[in-house]
């Protein structure tokens, strides 16, 4: 199901590496989520990239992700 969200920040994670920092874009709690769970970002153009979750699943007001520059 889509949920949409925003980019809260952006921030280095490492060389190359940049994290997201997601929220939702309603301001409500994001869906629960196990550790190790990914979500599929579906961007503008119909493009599908599938990234893993980083933060703490307590963690319902945002979900962080790592993008690698390729």
């Amino acid at each position: 199901m889509p949920y949409p969200l925003r980019i809260q920040s952006i921030s280095l994670g490492a060389d190359e590496v940049l994290v997201f920092e997601l929220r939702s874009a309603s301001g409500m709690e994001l869906p629960p989520f196990d550790p190790g769970a990914h979500i599929d970002l579906h961007l503008l153009g119909g493009t599908v990239r599938s990234y893993s979750l980083l933060n703490d699943p307590r963690e319902r007001h945002r979900y962080l992700i790592a993008v690698k520059r390729e």
